[in-house]
């Protein structure tokens, strides 16, 4: 009988110390998914410079004679070391400076941009990286006008 007692005030004890710590590791705000780990701000770097653009030049002109639209455009600017992926931002009109245009995520420093239309089209690229404090500052931007004519 008295060994039954002690059995159940072990248990009784157990429980008493189970039940905190299990409300420690519920509770506990500093439990966080690993994936969603980022490195302190003090660790990051700063970010490159911007890149460089190359093709298409600034103020190029591209025409389709006697075939209809489409016409893909090559981008292609610098690669940056560390990148995880570019914004490549395309917009048809300068006074919007980009604010209604959402960036197309690049995972390689080329794209090719599919034009539908006659237009003179305005466009840069930034860069980023996990490693990087921010994203790189966005390229210059450069323009290019596209025309279809028919035979």
């Amino acid at each position: 009988m008295k060994m039954k007692m002690i059995e159940r005030r072990n248990s009784f004890a157990c429980l008493l110390l189970l039940i905190p710590l299990i409300i420690m590791v519920w509770l506990n705000p500093g439990c966080k998914d690993p994936n969603d780990y980022q490195p302190p701000e003090d660790t990051l770097a700063n970010p490159p410079d911007p890149p460089v653009l190359f093709h298409p030049m600034d103020d190029t002109f591209f025409y389709k004679y006697g075939i209809p639209y489409p016409l893909y455009v090559n981008m292609e600017w610098s690669y940056i070391d560390e990148t995880e992926f570019y914004l490549l931002q395309v917009a048809g009109r300068l006074d919007s400076l980009f604010s209604d245009v959402d960036p197309i995520e690049v995972y390689t420093n080329t794209y090719a941009l599919r034009i539908d239309s006659n237009d003179y089209y305005y466009w840069r690229v930034c860069a980023y990286s996990p490693n990087w404090k921010w994203y790189t500052n966005w390229s210059p931007t450069w323009s290019f006008m596209t025309r279809y004519f028919k035979p």
